[in-house]
C-alpha cells in the first residue's frame, strides 16, 4: 500500500500532536487527580513534572536507537509507548503508578520530540525540510487545543481525569498504524547499504530527476566524516554551544511551561472557579494554533 506525500507527513506529525496532549492534559486534570487521590501540594507538582523525567531519557536515547533500528521502528515504538502510557496513566490507582506511567509516557514524549522533526526533515524536498519541520510545532500546539477541550468537557464527569488522560490512547492507536504502512526513511535506508529501496521510497513522493539527484547526495553525506564527542568541546565549536544551550535555558526561564500546565490554577487562586478557569485556557490554546499557524504559513508548510 502506497500513502500519497500528504498522508506521509500527516503520520509524521502525529506524534508532535501526542507531545502536545500528554503534556498539556494535565493542566486541568490534576486539579481533580488532587482532589480524588488527596495529594499534597507537592505530590500534584511532582505528578505534573514527572513526564520530563522521562523525557529526558526518551530524547537521548531515540537517536542512537532510530540510527540502530531505523525511524520507522521508533515511530511505531514510540506510538507504543504513548498507548500504553496513556491507558497506564488513565487507570492508575494510587500517585505511586500514575507517576510511574507518567514517566513512562514521558519517553515517548521526549522520543517523539527528537524523532518527528527528524523523520519529516528527511522525507521532505530539499526546499521544503525548514518549512515542514515547523508543522510538528503546530501539531504540538493542536495536541495542546485538543488537551484544554478534553478537559473541558469532562470536567463534570466522574471518571473525568481518567477520560482526559486516557483519550490520549486513540491519536496514539492511529500513529501505531500509520507507523506500521509508513515508509523507512531513504536516508536510514541508504546508511545501510539499502539504495534501490531508498530509491523506490523517493520515487513515490519526488520526481525521477529529484529522486536520483537526492540519493547521489545522501550517498555523498554518508561518506563525510562524522563528528566526535570531544568536538563538542573544540574551540570553533563552543560559541554554537553556549547558543544552544543558551537558548534551552532561556526558554524555560521565560516561565512558559508555567503558563501550559498551571493556568487553570493561577486562575483559580485569583477566585476563578474551576469550570472557567479550565474553558479560559481554551482561549489560550486557540492563540498558541493560530500564532502557529502563521508561523507555518509564512514558512510555506501550510
Amino acid at each position: 500500500m502506497r500513502l500519497s506525500k500528504n498522508l506521509i507527513y500527516f503520520f509524521g506529525a502525529l506524534g508532535g500532536l501526542l507531545f502536545g496532549y500528554d503534556t498539556g492534559v494535565i493542566a486541568g486534570a490534576q486539579i481533580f487527580i488532587q482532589d480524588e487521590l488527596q495529594l499534597s501540594n507537592g505530590e500534584i507538582g511532582f505528578v505534573v513534572s514527572c513526564i520530563l523525567i522521562g523525557a529526558v531519557v526518551g530524547a537521548v536515547l531515540i537517536s542512537p536507537l532510530s540510527d540502530r533500528y531505523g525511524r520507522k521502528k521508533m515511530v511505531i515504538l514510540t506510538a507504543f509507548i504513548f498507548f500504553v502510557g496513556a491507558l497506564g496513566s488513565a487507570l492508575s490507582p494510587d500517585v505511586l503508578t500514575l507517576i510511574i506511567s507518567r514517566m513512562f509516557l514521558g519517553v515517548a514524549v521526549g522520543g517523539a520530540s527528537a524523532l518527528v522533526p527528524m523523520y519529516l526533515a528527511e522525507l521532505a524536498p530539499a526546499n521544503q525540510r525548514g518549512s515542514l519541520s515547523s508543522l510538528n510545532q503546530l501539531m504540538i500546539m493542536i495536541g495542546m487545543l485538543l488537551a484544554y477541550i478534553a478537559n473541558y468537557v469532562w470536567r463534570d464527569s466522574p471518571i473525568g481525569w481518567e477520560l482526559m488522560l486516557g483519550f490520549a490512547a486513540v491519536p496514539a492507536l492511529i500513529l501505531f498504524i500509520g507507523g506500521i504502512l509508513l515508509p523507512e526513511s531513504p536516508r536510514y535506508l541508504v546508511k545501510v547499504g539499502k539504495q534501490k529501496e531508498a530509491e523506490e521510497i523517493l520515487l513515490n513522493i519526488r520526481s525521477k530527476s529529484e529522486a536520483e539527484a537526492e540519493i547521489r547526495e545522501i550517498e555523498e553525506q554518508s561518506h563525510i566524516e562524522k563528528g566526535r564527542l570531544k568536538d563538542v568541546f573544540s574551540k570553533w565549536v563552543r560559541p554554537s554551544v553556549i547558543a544552544a544551550f543558551g537558548l534551552a535555558i532561556l526558554q524555560q526561564w521565560m516561565g512558559c511551561n508555567t503558563v501550559f500546565y498551571y493556568a487553570p490554577r493561577i486562575l483559580m487562586s485569583g477566585g476563578t472557579d474551576a469550570t472557567s478557569a479550565i474553558r479560559t485556557q481554551i482561549f489560550l490554546g486557540i492563540f498558541l494554533c493560530h500564532c502557529n499557524r502563521c508561523s507555518s504559513v509564512l514558512n510555506g508548510s501550510i
